[in-house]
C-alpha cells in the first residue's frame, strides 16, 4: 500500500512537470504571435485565398497552444487541491 506522503510527492512532481510544460509553451505562443504579425504584414491587401488561410491556420495553432496552457493550469489547480485534501 502506498502512503499518503508518497502520493503527495508524486502529485507535486506532476505539478512541477506541468509547470515546466507551461514555461516551454510561453515562447511558442510568443513566436506564433510574432509570425502572425509578420504574415499579416506580408499578406496585407492580398486577395489570395491561401494568404488568408495561412493566417487563419496560424491563429488557430496559437489558440490551441493557449488553450492547452489554460487546461494545464486547471490541472495544476486540481492536482494541488487534491494533494492538499489528502
Amino acid at each position: 500500500m502506498v502512503d499518503i506522503e508518497s502520493v503527495k510527492a508524486r502529485l507535486l512532481e506532476s505539478v512541477r512537470l506541468m509547470e515546466g510544460a507551461i514555461d516551454h509553451s510561453t515562447p511558442v505562443i510568443d513566436k506564433l504571435d510574432e509570425a502572425g504579425g509578420q504574415l499579416a504584414g506580408v499578406t496585407k491587401g492580398s486577395g489570395h485565398d491561401q494568404a488568408g488561410e495561412a493566417l487563419t491556420m496560424l491563429n488557430g495553432a496559437k489558440d490551441r497552444v493557449e488553450e492547452a496552457v489554460n487546461l494545464a493550469r486547471g490541472a495544476i489547480d486540481e492536482a494541488n487541491a487534491y494533494a492538499e485534501a489528502l
